[in-house]
């Protein structure tokens, strides 16, 4: 009886509850977009380094490529981490930014974004309400990912579709985009 709860570990418990019921909520949907776009499909929640993939269902045109659960995803070079720039704070996604500035940095990859780059993109994935990316973090491959919101319309997941650069044409990117909607705003 001495031992009580204190508001940081509601908090933590409370966020743990909601990202439970978007991954269990996700599961049929993810291997519904699957089944309709060949498409590898992923689902991914803000993690202390970024966004990380929590669940997945694997496309039939991925290949050998295959992206791990758990993998922390680059912000300003997919899909994914452009509607997590795009929905999140900035305060929530300095830190993530400077870890990938700091890693790109280490392993002598070219000059990422410049701020105005960044603003830019963001902007764009704002107005269009998904983000699109081809061949930006692995040359062969396209991403969209929209986002999904909770019931205060704050981003509680980015709900993503990665297929080859071949496969996604311009057209099959606006379906897809579209069924990629549907179903984040269904969720």
């Amino acid at each position: 009886g001495h031992y009580g709860l204190g508001p940081f570990a509601v908090q933590l418990g409370l966020a743990a509850i909601r990202q439970i019921d978007v991954v269990a909520l996700a599961a049929e949907t993810l291997t519904r977009l699957r089944d309709e776009t060949d498409c590898a499909v992923y689902l991914s929640l803000w993690g202390d380094r970024g966004p990380c993939i929590v669940a997945r269902a694997e496309g039939t045109l991925q290949g050998a490529f295959a992206v791990r659960l758990g993998y922390v995803l680059p912000l300003t070079s997919t899909a994914t981490g452009l509607v997590f720039m795009a929905w999140l704070a900035e305060t929530e996604t300095d830190e993530a930014l400077k870890m990938q500035a700091a890693y790109d940095a280490a392993r002598k990859a070219g000059p990422g974004l410049t701020k105005r780059e960044i603003a830019e993109a963001v902007a764009r994935v704002r107005q269009r309400s998904f983000a699109s990316t081809s061949g930006r973090l692995h040359r062969n491959f396209a991403g969209l990912s929209a986002p999904i919101f909770d019931y205060g319309h704050r981003l509680a997941a980015a709900l993503t579709l990665l297929g080859p650069t071949d496969f996604m044409t311009e057209a099959r990117q606006e379906e897809f985009a579209t069924r990629l909607l549907e179903a984040s705003q269904g969720l």
